[in-house]
């Protein structure tokens, strides 16, 4: 397993310049249905106390982030999954430590657990693990627009993204022609198969929702050619997002 994570972020780093590390960063999307009535508290723990508990992780440098979104924009909202979770993993061998860093005795010794769980508040709609293969930052999104991507040649999508989409977007970002402040681009490691959802997700981050409703590239940006995308992109769901909270290292 590490050989063939050494060969991926490699590979990685020198097709895309040094934008990642050379060992591939994992990242955890947690997606939760917490019922209307049951929202207040679910937030109050997890800022108040489950967000602390990440602190000590990134502190640690066993986590790069952990955040908390909720849905905005979406068909029957009070159905489907309305928060999720975003957390980042140092190294790949940090995923083994999270009974380690997710064990909230050593932030808050004198709570019981009955105080701080939200499992009882909330249901686990998918939890999903990738590869940040790219993140692009100016400054901290407030609001995310994810894109969930299906691709039927997944290999061909992802070189398309890192060689041409993401090179656009970051000579956008550098020249203060769009108001995207941040872009991410993850291919999913597991669940495997077929019947998945979608094996990849860009994210476009913003400061506000306006700007995820209406995304500006300045003007007369020169667009990629997006024909060649449309031939291996079978289908995509996309959903914007509100930030709750954020622990973010440095």
């Amino acid at each position: 397993m590490k050989s063939f994570l050494r060969f991926f972020a490699i590979t990685l780093f020198f097709g895309m310049g040094c934008l990642v590390p050379v060992y591939a960063q994992i990242v955890s999307i947690q997606s939760r249905y917490v019922p209307v009535e049951n929202i207040k508290e679910f937030v109050h723990r997890e800022t108040n106390y489950w967000s602390e508990v990440a602190r000590r992780g990134i502190i640690e440098r066993r986590l790069a982030r952990w955040e908390l979104w909720q849905i905005a924009t979406g068909m029957n909202l009070d159905e489907g999954a309305n928060f999720f979770f975003i957390v980042e993993y140092r190294k790949p061998s940090d995923v083994d430590s999270n009974e380690e860093i997710w064990n909230f005795a050593r932030v808050f010794p004198d709570m019981d657990a009955s105080e701080i769980e939200t499992r009882s508040l909330s249901t686990i709609v998918d939890q999903v693990y990738l590869y940040s293969q790219v993140h692009l930052i100016k400054s901290d999104p407030k609001v995310l627009r994810v894109n969930f991507a299906r691709a039927s040649d997944l290999g061909r999508y992802l070189e398309l993204e890192n060689t041409m989409w993401h090179e656009f977007v970051k000579e956008r970002m550098e020249s203060n022609q769009t108001n995207v402040v941040s872009w991410d681009l993850m291919s999913v490691m597991s669940p495997g198969g077929v019947d998945r959802s979608y094996n990849a997700l860009t994210i476009d981050g913003f400061e506000k929702l306006s700007d995820a409703l209406q995304t500006s590239y300045g003007d007369n940006p020169n667009y990629p050619d997006l024909d060649q995308f449309r031939e291996v992109h079978e289908k995509g769901v996309t959903r914007i997002y509100t930030l709750v909270d954020a622990v973010r290292s440095p």
